[in-house]
């Protein structure tokens, strides 16, 4: 929020004095003269807004009066054009030194999605789109002075803006001669509670002054002196300024215009903003970092393996998984590149911010991990399609297998990317979408097939993502699932755990790492118990009876 200093010396700037009032507005009905025209045409609905308020969300009040223009959530069924609130034309032509102010007050406005800009016409001549700032968090003076030259003055506020906790509002609308339009120094960005990546090092400011020349002594009106955490620095220009080495923490970042005594002006001129580099949250693996909060940085500290992605022009998604879990790699910043790594590389140095969208969980990477091994296997693991439909949250961003199913190509002859499937059992169906577009053109297999692809969610829809082609094969005889396989207690809590199935024949149980490598092998008579001696996580039972095959996670506590 802004500090306690600046919002006082809006108040004294609202309590300056003014010259002759040409034209005014301030929403209060009554002498208000300078007419406008609103485009949609006013509305309030509650929580989309359009209209003549006395309160928007967190804008309690009116910079003065009891009315303001306010606006709310403006992306909504009222509005099929931009919002505009045009100001007429008014002659000034018999009047000297004209000024043009106004107050606006923006919260939560997310750039460059959303905005709010003057365009002011001097002689029916546009003087551009002057972008404002999109989050104030307090009333600010918008001025510009007018040249005696100008004969005709109108101006337009424009804006765009989706969301129902962003507000916005207008008041105080003045048209004046005789006056000085007052100096002012606004902050533009970064953003009042700006959080940034724990990469970043720097940080640029920029700033908009008005009437007041920025120079060394003696020349001009004074300077500006900025303080990062109150160490105050002079500086003599309206260019940008960049903050250099800086680390994780919280920072306070101050403006002022002095004179060219470096005393404050009276009243005092200036903005505050706080904004964050945040720090990253060490994890283990993949299953604390799906435990983790949205909206915060993780560094996964353990080794991941990469499984499948691809780059998609102006995004990459990714797929990596470890012994506990897997998550998806979100990017459009080209910080991950699918093709430096190759299929089941081990990576080291995981970083991002975790992000859901659509009921997935992702990963958005603020550096790129490296290669840290090669030659890795991670086995799929064997699922059902009604177990994956009731448990796709355990299955998501992991590599996994359906035997003994089939595809229902809907019409088509060749797979079509970005298109659902109809993938089924005896008794179940699941979807199979041909999101990699490595599938685009192959022929859809038709009968028995084992299909291996990666665990996914679209809304709370399962769906699984093969890779290509060779993922989806015809079934082999030895690929018959195992039906019935009974593994219990699980989690493992004693150190033992029964094996058991209808046929209750001999079988072979083998436990691996979700890596792939075997852990422990035996083989039992029958039905069974099998003493454990595995350190705790998360593992695969592969069990074979008869030539059928069925493999369960397995966990270890």
């Amino acid at each position: 929020m802004k500090k306690l200093s600046f919002f006082l010396s809006l108040l004294f700037a609202a309590v300056l004095s003014y010259g002759q009032v040409i034209k005014f507005q301030d929403f209060e009905g009554g002498s208000d003269d300078w007419n406008f025209t609103p485009t949609p045409a006013p509305y309030n609905t509650g929580s989309d807004i359009w209209d003549t308020v006395t309160a928007v969300g967190s804008i309690t009040s009116a910079q003065s009066g009891q009315y303001f223009w306010g606006m709310q959530d403006l992306d909504n069924p009222q509005d099929t054009v931009l919002n505009v609130l045009a100001f007429e034309n008014v002659d000034v032509s018999a009047y000297t030194n004209v000024t043009l102010s106004f107050y606006y007050y923006t919260d939560g406005f997310d750039m460059p999605y959303d905005y709010i800009a003057v365009e002011v016409f001097f002689d029916d001549v546009s003087q551009g789109l002057d972008t404002l700032n999109p989050n104030t968090d307090a009333w600010t003076l918008y001025a510009i002075p007018v040249p005696d030259s100008v004969n005709n003055v109108r101006f337009s506020l424009v804006v765009d803006q989706n969301g129902g906790s962003d507000y916005g509002g207008l008041d105080n609308v003045r048209l004046e001669a005789g006056t000085t339009p007052p100096p002012v120094l606004t902050i533009t960005s970064p953003s009042d509670g700006t959080v940034f990546d724990p990469e970043t090092t720097e940080v640029t400011v920029s700033f908009e002054v008005q009437n007041f020349n920025v120079a060394q002594p003696p020349s001009g009106d004074g300077y500006i002196i900025y303080a990062l955490n109150n160490n105050e620095t002079p500086y003599y220009s309206t260019a940008d300024i960049v903050l250099q080495n800086l680390t994780s923490g919280q920072y306070t970042f101050a403006m002022k215009l002095v004179d060219n005594s470096g005393n404050d002006l009276n009243p005092p001129v200036g903005d505050t903003i706080q904004f964050t580099i945040a720090a990253y949250n060490q994890v283990a693996d993949l299953a604390a970092l799906r435990a983790g909060t949205l909206g915060e940085y993780y560094e996964v500290t353990g080794e991941v393996y990469y499984i499948g992605g691809e780059n998609f022009g102006s995004y990459v998604k990714a797929f990596v998984q470890d012994n506990t879990a897997g998550i998806m790699i979100y990017d459009r910043n080209g910080i991950f590149d699918p093709q430096s790594v190759n299929l089941y590389d081990g990576l080291t140095g995981l970083k991002g911010l975790l992000t859901e969208y659509r009921g997935t969980l992702e990963i958005i990477p603020t550096v790129a991990p490296h290669v840290s091994s090669t030659g890795n296997t991670v086995r799929a693991q064997i699922v059902t399609v009604a177990d994956f439909n009731a448990n796709h949250e355990d299955y998501e961003s992991e590599l996994i297998q359906f035997v003994q199913v089939s595809i229902d190509p809907g019409g088509d002859t060749q797979f079509q990317v970005n298109r659902n499937y109809d993938m089924y059992d005896n008794t179940d169906t699941t979807t199979l979408r041909t999101m990699f577009t490595a599938l685009g053109g192959v022929t859809i297999p038709q009968g028995i097939l084992t299909v291996t692809g990666i665990g996914g969610e679209y809304n709370g829809n399962p769906q699984v993502y093969p890779r290509s082609a060779a993922d989806i094969q015809v079934s082999a005889v030895g690929d018959a699932r195992l039906e019935g396989l009974q593994v219990y207690p699980n989690p493992v809590t004693g150190g033992y755990v029964y094996v058991e199935t209808p046929a209750g024949a001999a079988k072979t149980v083998r436990i691996l790492g979700l890596t792939g490598k075997v852990v422990y092998e035996t083989r039992l008579e029958g039905n069974g118990k099998l003493n454990l001696s595995l350190r705790p996580g998360l593992y695969l039972m592969q069990v074979t009876e008869n030539g059928r095959s069925a493999t369960v996670k397995l966990m270890v506590k």
